[in-house]
């Protein structure tokens, strides 16, 4: 939580709804994890796109 800069409930429904992530939030995802914003957001839309 810390890290990401986020509260438990935030992440929680980023986790529910990924739709919700911000550009900022997943520039830090990609920053922790070491990967491309690319690949985040790659996960991000089919993530979305799965539940849709």
């Amino acid at each position: 939580m810390e890290h990401l800069r986020m509260t438990y409930r935030t992440i929680k429904q980023r986790e529910a709804d990924p739709s919700t992530l911000t550009v900022a939030e997943m520039l830090r995802v990609a920053e922790l994890l070491g990967e491309p914003i690319e690949k985040v957001v790659a996960v991000v839309i089919a993530e979305v796109q799965s539940k849709g």
